[in-house]
């Protein structure tokens, strides 16, 4: 196949421009030559054999891209090494994230858009990027909650596509995985250069010389049919996709990453290239509608099976610790299907034999205190000092001269923050300014940052409480810090850690329980995250509310299975409640008894839509 410039395109994308030859030449068909006398030849290993030689300059640009081709495997393989072998993953199901929506999202709050859809099927991990109603998926994007499994299960498909297991992928001959978070702090640049120069030179053996560059540009540009770009973490770019409209640019100019992504997503750059990405859902409703994926993937959690290989794999103690888990706290199990958390228990449960926390603040309070131990570090503060500022501006992969102007020196850190490149030094000599630093999960870095606010003054506290923490990409981290701070159950291991900050927690509690109140709309209590938190605060926090609580309206899609159970919890310890509407609920075994203590706790439960699943 010859493009329009004239160059050909071989398996692998290869190119070679036309040479002009009077002798024979013999095109290889299977086993068949066919002699071409006096022809135009396209000169290409593995498709043609021509009885004359390429010109030296054309063998070096053949050879410089065969070489950007296997620095980009290379990077790849250190993309992926972690995932090779796993066996488990969490449930992924195809989602409509308006359907039947709209009138919801105009009226719902910022909080309650954050999982606004409605599950179509399931897929395996194999048919991402297969056709749906006929069209084409370009871009697939993969949705998930904190602790989902969104990397791993991008790391999956990855290794999938690469060793040529996906049908719908087969003609692709390049595959490459792009932390989101590692965009930031950059100077305007191309995309190829933001995405492939400067990325494979984060390790000496794929960083690019100017030739594998120059002819690796022009390989991206003639074959992005042949390409797969994964972006991973959207929701952890500098920029939050909520500009009102972004520049149009090619693949040449030079923009900000946030305008790269847009434009690739777009199709404006690298136009026929094959998409993944992945983010929390608060993301995804700021994208324009040109940007949006054509298929949209929703992380579920493990099932039933799924979860007890995870668990095997985890520890040899795995199916004792679900067990336990099962007998004592039902609906923390339900949490302990998102991956990374049942990461989180399985280090408690090995560490601690004792009871097992039923709360997401008191999972984490503990794998802090563990991470703490493990590290022997006696002074926290730097930690969640870096936390919290990074969250403040949306920073989850640090550069060096960030922690500098905080006037943290990286050997505070003491291994609790990793430096994201190779270093032949010790951390406090670490002077390169392509150095960052990532806590171990973003969720780490989400308690941290909700730890350090009783290390501001009070009425920094008040300030944050009523800005800052409500805002979509602080989701977590309040939830978290109402935890941490009303629930004694959380508060009374954590002492010690939080009675060195400079506000009480009697006075940040008070702070605290003036925005819940807040929250509560006229009686009314109108998104899951707000009920998720209220369940965090505990029942004390859950008695004092209790009266002023008349219903409980839910215009979000789908619930998942801990939903369920949370709100028929909620709704038995704030009864009496006069009335639970929620837009459509999914009647199938594992909720029926959810609906029927729904049933026992409020005068009336009534759903725009009941889908019943068995």
């Amino acid at each position: 196949m010859t493009d329009q410039d004239g160059h050909h395109q071989g398996r692998d994308g290869i190119q070679s421009r036309t040479a002009h030859s009077s002798r024979n030449a013999t095109l290889v068909d299977g086993d068949n030559p066919v002699i071409i006398q006096n022809s135009t030849v396209n000169i290409i290993a593995g498709d043609y054999v021509n009885n004359s030689s390429p010109r030296p300059e054309e063998q070096e640009v053949q050879q410089a891209q065969l070489e950007f081709l296997e620095k980009v495997k290379r990077h790849l393989h250190k993309k992926l090494c972690e995932v090779q072998g796993l066996k488990s993953r969490p449930t992924a199901m195809i989602v409509e994230p308006d359907s039947g929506m709209k009138n919801a999202v105009e009226q719902s709050s910022d909080n309650a858009k954050n999982q606004l859809g409605r599950d179509v099927k399931g897929i395996d991990l194999e048919q991402i990027h297969d056709a749906m109603d006929n069209k084409p998926s370009r871009h697939v994007m993969v949705l998930g909650e904190a602790g989902a499994g969104k990397s791993t299960f991008l790391k999956m498909y990855s290794l999938a596509v690469s060793e040529g297991n996906v049908t719908a992928l087969h003609d692709i001959k390049l595959v490459h995985f792009v932390d989101a978070a590692k965009l930031q702090f950059q100077t305007p640049s191309s995309a190829f250069h933001l995405f492939f120069i400067d990325r494979l030179a984060q390790y000496p053996d794929t960083k690019l010389t100017p030739d594998q560059a120059k002819a690796g540009q022009e390989w991206i540009e003639n074959n992005s049919d042949k390409f797969l770009i994964v972006i991973d973490g959207l929701d952890q770019c500098l920029e939050d996709f909520s500009k009102i409209a972004y520049p149009e640019i090619s693949e040449m100019t030079s923009a900000k990453a946030n305008d790269l992504i847009t434009n690739i997503m777009s199709a404006r750059i690298w136009h026929h290239a094959r998409i993944l990405t992945s983010s929390r859902w608060n993301i995804y409703w700021k994208l324009k509608s040109d940007q949006k994926p054509d298929k949209v993937i929703a992380l579920r959690g493990f099932d039933d099976k799924n979860l007890i290989t995870a668990a095997l794999n985890l520890s040899t103690d795995g199916i004792t610790m679900l067990d336990q888990l099962r007998q004592t706290s039902p609906t923390f199990l339900a949490v302990c299907r998102n991956p990374m958390f049942l990461k989180y228990m399985s280090t408690i449960y090995q560490s601690d034999r004792g009871s097992l926390p039923n709360n997401l603040s008191g999972l984490m309070s503990a794998v802090f205190r563990n991470f703490l131990h493990l590290y022997d570090i006696d002074d926290f503060e730097n930690i969640t000092k870096l936390a919290y500022n990074g969250m403040l501006d949306n920073l989850f992969s640090i550069p060096f001269g960030y922690v500098k102007k905080l006037g943290i020196k990286p050997g505070d850190l003491n291994n609790f923050c990793s430096p994201g490149a190779i270093l032949e030094k010790g951390f406090d000599n670490v002077t390169s300014h392509d150095t960052f630093y990532v806590f171990s999960h973003q969720t780490m870095q989400e308690f941290c940052c909700a730890l350090h606010v009783l290390n501001l003054k009070k009425n920094e506290i008040e300030k944050f409480a009523a800005n800052s923490l409500n805002e979509s990409r602080m989701t977590l981290t309040r939830l978290l810090l109402y935890g941490l701070i009303m629930n004694n159950k959380v508060t009374n291991p954590m002492k010690e850690y939080l009675d060195c900050g400079q506000t009480s927690i009697d006075d940040c509690r008070n702070i605290l329980f003036a925005q819940l109140r807040c929250m509560i709309e006229n009686g009314n209590l109108c998104d899951m995250q707000t009920i998720h938190m209220i369940r965090e605060c505990g029942d004390d926090i859950i008695r004092q509310i209790k009266n002023d609580v008349y219903k409980i309206i839910i215009n979000e899609g789908d619930l998942l299975q801990h939903d369920h159970m949370v709100l028929s919890i909620m709704t038995e310890r704030l009864s009496p409640i006069r009335e639970v509407w929620v837009w459509r609920f999914i009647l199938q075994p594992s909720v029926i008894q959810c609906v029927k203590d729904c049933l026992r706790s409020a005068d009336s439960f009534k759903a725009s839509t009941f889908d019943v699943k068995f």
